[in-house]
């Protein structure tokens, strides 16, 4: 198989991992976490976003666009990204435990009424779903990208699954959903601000 082959064959299977995003359920699914995140904003709630790898580059990724603009010019949400901190990364990890560094940032932030979207496309990752249960202890709604094995794993409140179970795919689906969420994020807050 040559290189372009290879590469219409990835192509392939790609759109048909996003073409599966247009499904009603999912549709309802993302309509549900745009009004999770509005509402949060509206009310002066913060929103955090985590994730490893990858996963992790999204959270940062998201935070950016919402707290810059995406879309549409605004003031700066109040959006962080878990994680980004060295030295709390590093020595709650050396001293206690990686699987517990992203809820102890969060517990050290989170309010009820806030929002964590957690990113991960196995639904397995310790850390993630340690950041979920601190979540949910103090009253913070879960919003989850992930594939739909890994939605199965997951306590949230709304997971977005995309219908992959090869990575690159289900991350390219995550692209596409938090670009979409944060445009709309954006349009409703910038029509009552």
């Amino acid at each position: 198989m040559s290189a372009s082959e290879r590469f219409l064959n990835y192509h392939r299977a790609s759109i048909t991992s996003s073409e599966l995003l247009k499904a009603p359920k999912f549709v309802d699914s993302y309509l549900k976490a745009v009004e999770i995140c509005v509402t949060a904003l509206k009310t002066k709630q913060r929103i955090f976003t985590a994730g490893n790898g990858g996963s992790h580059a999204d959270a940062i990724h998201i935070a950016g666009e919402l707290v810059n603009y995406f879309t549409i010019p605004h003031v700066g949400f109040p959006v962080m990204a878990l994680g980004c901190n060295p030295a709390v990364l590093t020595s709650w990890g050396n001293d206690h435990s990686f699987e517990e560094q992203l809820s102890r940032e969060l517990s050290a932030y989170a309010l009820s009424g806030d929002v964590l979207i957690a990113i991960t496309t196995s639904g397995k990752s310790k850390n993630i779903h340690k950041a979920i249960e601190l979540a949910r202890s103090v009253g913070v709604k879960v919003i989850a990208l992930t594939s739909e094995k890994g939605a199965s794993f997951l306590d949230a409140d709304v997971s977005l699954a995309v219908s992959s179970e090869r990575t690159p795919h289900i991350q390219e689906g995550h692209i596409i959903i938090y670009h979409a969420l944060c445009a709309e994020i954006e349009f409703q807050l910038t029509q009552t601000i």
